[in-house]
């Protein structure tokens, strides 16, 4: 008895449907998301617009502390702040940046003062010499060389000379840039751990930092660094040649400090000025005077000791009893 065959029923065709509305309910999902971060998205830039427009914002008052060379305008230049923008709207980011390419901007910071105002603070470099490496370079008190030097940007720095490029360590990011940036993290020079060249430039000029410090540095004209004999300061005021050798460079500050003292109490008759001062040996302290006559004449003496071994006297003028 033959059966009766059914027929096969495509179950494929049964779910084709439901898999289109799926299909289309997540496309209109999708669809209504986009659209509502689309709107979202119009409305937060409306309100950006409104706010960054508004009057209520606009820059009335721009401060500027810690600039001493460059005035308030350069600096607005520089930041590229508009005089009336609105607050809201300044990248105080970018603006940042922009202060610090410039040479003269060591440090930069920039804040909003709502509603309407802005305080740019500063900190500029400090030049203490200029640095004569072939090229000439401004050094500041800091112990970074921070631009090469420029017209009328000496204002009577002493100028370095001896030192070469070998003596400067450079940090990666001035190396690429073609500036001599000295990196100074180093351990306090000691009788057995000599200090670089450079390092004992920098010593040097900030012992001359001070107002009173006994050799300003606005008294240097000439700082020589000669690696037989140290370091040689030339001034323009006071004795004319000042010998410092090497290390020691604080005590040797003071001891030139209690030789002249003394000296100004016992001046020899004819004496006009000192022409050298040899510091390179405490315990032996060498000057060469200028007497009225205008000829100068070395003396040195094995002098009596004032404190910490320090000696203070000249030769050709009798010991105090």
């Amino acid at each position: 008895m033959l059966g009766i065959r059914r027929k096969k029923q495509n179950r494929f065709k049964r779910q084709r449907p439901k898999k289109i509305r799926h299909w289309l309910s997540g496309g209109l999902k999708l669809a209504a998301g986009g659209t509502g971060v689309a709107l979202l998205s119009i409305i937060f830039i409306f309100c950006h617009d409104v706010i960054t427009q508004c009057d209520a914002f606009r820059t009335k008052t721009v401060a500027v502390t810690g600039n001493y060379r460059l005035n308030r305008e350069e600096v607005y230049e520089r930041a590229g702040i508009l005089p009336g923008s609105n607050i809201l709207a300044v990248n105080t980011v970018a603006a940042r940046k922009r202060l610090l390419a410039e040479p003269w901007i060591a440090e930069a910071q920039i804040r909003r003062e709502i509603p309407d105002g802005i305080h740019v603070v500063i900190r500029e470099h400090r030049p203490l010499a200029v640095i004569d490496l072939g090229r000439r370079f401004l050094l500041d008190d800091s112990g970074t060389i921070f631009k090469e030097l420029a017209p009328r940007e000496a204002d009577n720095l002493p100028v370095v000379e001896g030192l070469r490029y070998a003596d400067i360590e450079l940090r990666p990011s001035a190396a690429a840039a073609g500036l001599p940036a000295p990196l100074l993290n180093r351990q306090p020079e000691t009788d057995q751990s000599p200090a670089s060249p450079f390092a004992a430039v920098v010593d040097v000029l900030r012992l001359g930092t001070p107002a009173d410090s006994i050799l300003p540095n606005r008294q240097l004209s000439r700082i020589v660094v000669d690696s037989e004999t140290g370091i040689t300061l030339e001034t323009r005021k006071g004795p004319k040649t000042v010998k410092l050798g090497f290390q020691d460079y604080a005590r040797k500050y003071t001891a030139l400090r209690r030789l002249l003292a003394y000296l100004e109490q016992h001046r020899p008759d004819g004496w006009r000025e000192l022409e050298t001062v040899d510091l390179n040996n405490l315990d032996r302290i060498v000057v060469a005077p200028v007497y009225d006559n205008g000829k100068a004449s070395a003396t040195g003496h094995e002098g009596r000791k004032i404190s910490n071994n320090v000696p203070a006297e000249d030769a050709s003028s009798p010991s105090p009893a």
